[in-house]
Order: structure tokens, then C-alpha cells, then sequence
């Protein structure tokens, strides 16, 4: 595999995943600007929400670039997605406050998440395609966990700049935009690599959008497997980082400034474990080692969110480690079993779609249904059966597509 063609993938997964969770790491924060006129746990249940409006926008990206990727290449599809995910970021960070603007405040953060998620849609399935396929079927899963590796790393660079800047608690409020320019830069930077990397010609399919379709829905029992095993992995960095930052506070003595400093220790350690498992996943089954990290979480979500009653700052890091651990488990060969289930001509457009449904209607929501299902009950554990939910659907969806062979032309 071309080491252009990798830095290529990797550095747009980078800048993707650090603007993502630049605005969940912020949400406490920024939620009293856009919205002072609510309490502190319904100001962040709105800023939670407003992830949901993914769900809008997201599948609509993920066809649209999905085509583009399948008909005329995966460079030219990831080349829009990347320059728009920068011009959008640069857009959040000119955004007015409510103080400013008042109730269009709010308006312009959710048109800038639409749009956000629009062009996201296609970056973190195309890179992955752009990548495996230039792969050797050996280094597959593998390459996956390093994949992934990066979707941490935007993440941990994400949650550093946010942890260095909340020292300064009285002054942050006034420096909460400059997160976003810094990461336009990164985006800036690989849109210009991709610019020059060479498209393979035989990935390019010259259809019409309607056989295109055609096409998606002949293969569209291999969708449902990959949407709730999206929905599950991206339950697991919801739960374990951006819902956590918000909820430990409600629940024991530990600030957001310290919950968002763990969260740093965290992502460096699902950034360390993702080869590890990526390694694991080329010696065993992929399969096995998925289906047991979804059963595991089954049986042990609601115990550990019974420990947090007032628990020290010791027991939250061990409930989130393990709630790391075993999402890196499932997370590490996730591409390559999700892409080995569709054949190339449609792989970009299916994936994509099916990953982007997952997120969205599974996986975004989880933090916002939580938070609200604390609120209304005000039990601590409640939280738990959400997530104990969507493991029960991942584990569903690997035994489902295990009766399916696997599509890898």
C-alpha cells in the first residue's frame, strides 16, 4: 500500500473526528452561551440534541457522496468532504452567542451541525475504503485498528486543546473559538494532499444514478448488520468520553474541568489498545472478538453505573476504562468486517449510508435519551439499559452477518 495514499486517508479521519468531538468536549461549556435562559441539565440536554440533527443531514451525505466515490472515484468524493468539514469549522468558530444574536444564536450551531455532518458523512467510510482497499487482505484488520487509531487521535488532540484551555475557567468562555480555527488547519492541510494523490481508475463505476440504486438495493439485507454495529460503536466513545464529561458532574464531587482532564487519559489509552486489537483481530476471528465485546458490555453496563453514586474520581476512570476497553475491542476490525460484507462497486455508497443510520439514529441520540432518562427518574443506573440496549442489537447484528458470505470484489 502506497504511503501517500494512507497519510492521505488518516490526516481527513484525523480532522473529522477532532471536529466532531470538539463540539461534544465543549457542550458543557458553550450550552450557557447559547442557551442562558435554561437550567444547567436542560441547557446540555439542548446542546445533546442538537447531535441528533445528524440524523437529517447525515444519510443525506452519505448517498450523495457515496455515488460520487462509487461513480467517479474516492479521491474526488473525499476531496469535497474534506474542504467543506474545514469551511464549516471555521464557520462555528465565527459563531454570535446568544448574548449577541439572541434566539438565532442557536439556529446558526444547528445549521452549522447539519452541514457539519453532511460532509462527514462520506470521510470516515470513504478514508477507510481508500485505505483497505490499497491493502493486502492480511494487513486488513489490522489497518483497521490503525484506522481507527486516528479517529482517537482527532479525538485525543480534540480533548487536549479543550483541557488546556479549561484551566483558564474564568477566561475560556471568551476563548472557546479558537479550538475551532486550529482544526481548520489540519483539514486545510490534508484537503491539499488528497489534491494530488492518484485515483485508481478501476474503482470508478460509469452507471446512472438510477442502476447505481439499483445496485444499493440488491445489496440491502448487508445494511442492517453494519447499522447497529455503527449504532454500538459509536454508543461506546459517546458513553465512555462526551456523555460521561457531562454526567459525572450531576452524579458525584468530580467538575467538568477534572472529568475532561480524564477524558484526555482515556483516549490516549483507546489510542494505545487499537493496534493491540487490530493485531489480536488478525490472529483470531474478528467476529469472536466483536461478539464477545458486545455481550461483555450486555452484562456489565448496569453494575458499573451503579458504582457512581458519589464515587471518587479513581472508581469513574476504572468504569470508563472499561467501557473503553471493551469498545476498542469491537471498534479495532469494524471496517474490514463491515466492508468485506459489500462488493466494491457499491461499497462506498452502502457502507457509508448504513454506518451514517447507525450513528445517527443508534449511536448520537444515546447521550441525549441518558441524560434525559437520569432527569426524569433521577436513577443513577438508569443511563445503563440504553446502553445494555444497543450491545444486545451489535451482538444481533454479527450473528446476522455471519449467514451472509463475505462480497470482497
Amino acid at each position: 500500500m502506497k504511503k501517500r495514499t494512507f497519510v492521505a486517508g488518516i490526516l481527513g479521519n484525523i480532522f473529522d473526528h477532532y471536529d466532531k468531538a470538539l463540539f461534544g468536549l465543549l457542550a458543557p461549556f458553550i450550552a450557557p452561551l447559547f442557551f442562558p435562559e435554561k437550567g444547567q441539565i436542560s441547557a446540555l440536554i439542548l446542546i445533546y440534541g442538537m447531535m441528533v440533527l445528524g440524523l437529517l443531514s447525515k444519510p443525506i451525505g452519505a448517498l450523495f457522496f457515496g455515488y460520487i466515490g462509487d461513480r467517479y472515484g474516492r479521491k474526488r468524493a473525499l476531496s469535497f468532504t474534506l474542504m467543506g468539514m474545514a469551511i464549516v469549522t471555521i464557520g462555528m468558530g465565527c459563531l454570535p452567542t446568544y448574548a449577541q444574536v439572541g434566539r438565532a444564536a442557536p439556529m446558526f450551531l444547528g445549521l452549522c451541525r447539519l452541514l457539519q455532518s453532511f460532509f462527514a458523512a462520506g470521510e470516515t467510510t470513504g478514508g477507510a475504503i481508500l485505505i483497505l482497499e490499497a491493502a493486502e487482505e492480511g494487513q486488513k484488520s489490522f489497518l483497521s485498528s490503525l484506522y481507527d487509531s486516528s479517529t482517537i487521535l482527532g479525538i485525543f488532540l480534540a480533548s487536549g486543546v479543550v483541557t488546556l484551555f479549561s484551566f483558564q475557567r474564568e477566561t475560556f468562555v471568551h476563548f472557546w473559538r479558537v479550538p475551532f480555527f486550529i482544526g481548520s488547519i489540519c483539514g486545510i492541510w490534508g484537503f491539499f494532499i488528497r489534491l494530488y494523490l492518484p485515483e485508481p481508475v478501476q474503482q470508478k463505476q460509469r452507471v446512472s444514478i438510477r442502476e447505481h440504486f439499483s445496485l444499493i438495493l440488491k445489496y440491502r439485507a448487508a445494511a442492517l448488520p453494519i447499522i447497529f454495529a455503527a449504532g454500538f460503536s459509536y454508543c461506546t466513545y459517546l458513553y465512555a468520553t462526551t456523555f460521561m464529561n457531562g454526567y459525572l458532574p450531576f452524579v458525584t464531587t468530580i467538575t467538568k474541568e477534572q472529568a475532561c482532564r480524564s477524558n484526555t487519559f482515556l483516549l490516549l489509552l483507546d489510542f494505545i489498545l487499537l493496534p493491540l486489537f487490530g493485531f489480536l483481530a488478525t490472529r483470531w476471528v474478528k467476529e469472536k472478538l466483536m461478539m464477545w465485546c458486545a455481550l461483555l458490555v450486555m452484562v456489565l453496563a448496569f453494575p458499573l453505573f451503579s458504582l457512581l453514586p458519589n464515587a471518587s474520581s479513581q472508581v469513574a476512570i476504572v468504569v470508563r476504562i472499561v467501557f473503553v476497553t471493551l469498545g476498542v475491542g469491537f471498534a479495532a476490525p469494524f471496517h474490514h468486517w463491515a466492508q468485506e460484507k459489500v462488493p466494491a462497486h457499491v461499497r462506498y455508497t452502502l457502507v457509508a449510508t448504513a454506518s451514517a443510520l447507525g450513528s445517527q439514529l443508534i449511536g448520537m441520540p444515546s447521550a441525549a435519551i441518558s441524560l434525559w432518562l437520569y432527569q426524569k427518574t433521577g436513577w443513577v443506573a438508569a443511563p445503563s439499559f440504553y446502553f445494555m440496549g444497543v450491545a444486545g442489537l451489535a451482538a444481533f447484528a454479527i450473528l446476522l452477518a455471519a449467514r451472509r458470505p463475505a462480497e470482497v470484489t
